[in-house]
């Protein structure tokens, strides 16, 4: 499993959540351990054309009518998109009481020993 390798010095890992509390801290850390040397500037413009918004305007832009079978209909019309709303947890809110229950149950006993923490 890669998070038995969490300390090896070519890993870096990311959490979403960590990158929608604080993106700016996010990318000068992912900078640093790449050793790109990016400017404030160009970290900058990173985060406003990685944002939620920027990526599901550049999606919504692209879903032409000649696009639109590459994509699985359903879960286009069913499921929010390719792009729903960008909020962590999100999720628990599309299951059922009982499919919520057995995917916390699961994520507590194979998160468990791992140090990683959901909040």
């Amino acid at each position: 499993m890669a998070w038995e390798k969490k300390n090896h010095p070519n890993f870096h890992f990311m959490f979403y959540e960590d990158m929608k509390a604080d993106i700016d801290n996010q990318l000068r850390k992912l900078n640093e351990f790449l050793g790109t040397e990016l400017t404030q500037v160009q970290l900058n413009k990173i985060r406003e054309y990685t944002s939620f918004a920027s990526m599901k305007k550049r999606y919504d832009m692209m879903m032409t009518a000649e696009n639109l079978d590459i994509m699985n209909k359903d879960v286009e019309e069913q499921g929010g998109g390719f792009f729903r709303k960008g909020q962590a947890g999100d999720w628990k809110n599309n299951f059922s009481p009982e499919l919520l229950q057995e995917m916390t149950q699961w994520i507590e006993s194979n998160a468990s020993g791992t140090g990683i923490t959901f909040k």
